[in-house]
């Protein structure tokens, strides 16, 4: 089983070329199959966002991953142009069928094949593969019961025309996004902590500063990365930007 937390931050080394061919920043999703489809990877040397297919990883292991050589690797922006479906997952918002909000991903547990076995919110609640209803880009519904998503698809609608001679035209219902009002987010720390490969990211440089979701300040740009800043970082979801807007001292 994998955490993506221990995934995102650790270097990725081609075999072949033996080098290094970056760090991983975020991890992409297919929605459909609940797996985890593509890691983004940050060539700090180019300066160059790259997307790593998980069928092309030849092992991962506690302090990097391997791949048989730098061809593995493409760049994220073609990645996006053929493969917008893929999205990231982490810090996303989670609802049951209830109404209810039940927290922001944190982290998210994938069994050998990487498809989701669990996701982790950021108040410690799990919530299994079998109870996730659907992914979207920013929210995922979830609940306990067994429900079919093709059970919420628009509806054909016969309606009866009385002014074109009382002939029935089909109409298609249109998705209404009906305006809800929600409660201010106000950002805490919780004790869900997520680790990951502080080793490696201790004493890098920051290019920018990490803001929490209500604008806080995490960490000053030029700044110096601490264990202090991983674990504030962690707390408030923000352990991606810490690992994308970085470079080595």
């Amino acid at each position: 089983m994998y955490k993506v937390s221990e995934i995102i931050s650790i270097p990725v080394i081609s075999i072949f070329e033996s080098e290094l061919q970056g760090i991983v920043f975020n991890m992409l999703f297919d929605s459909r199959s609940k797996k985890c489809r593509f890691a983004c990877i940050l060539n700090e040397e180019e300066s160059i966002e790259k997307s790593l297919d998980i069928i092309d990883i030849y092992q991962i292991g506690k302090d990097c991953i391997f791949v048989k050589n730098r061809t593995a690797l493409e760049l994220l922006s073609n990645h996006d142009c053929q493969h917008s479906e893929y999205i990231p997952l982490l810090n996303n918002q989670v609802y049951g069928l209830d109404g209810k909000l039940l927290g922001t991903v944190s982290d998210i547990e994938l069994d050998d094949k990487f498809i989701i076995k669990n996701l982790i919110l950021n108040n410690n609640t799990k919530i299994t593969n079998k109870d996730i209803i659907n992914i979207g880009k920013t929210i995922i519904i979830t609940d306990n019961k067994s429900i079919n998503i093709n059970k919420f698809k628009p509806r054909l609608k016969i309606c009866d025309n009385q002014q074109n001679l009382n002939k029935k035209d089909i109409v298609l219902l249109k998705n209404i996004d009906e305006k809800i009002p929600q409660n201010e987010v106000v950002a805490k720390p919780t004790n869900n902590k997520i680790t990951t490969n502080e080793t490696f990211l201790k004493g890098r440089i920051l290019t920018k500063d990490i803001l929490t979701i209500n604008g806080e300040l995490i960490a000053k740009n030029q700044s110096i990365i601490t264990s202090e800043t991983i674990s504030k970082a962690s707390m408030y979801g923000r352990l991606i930007e810490l690992a994308r807007y970085s470079k080595k001292n």
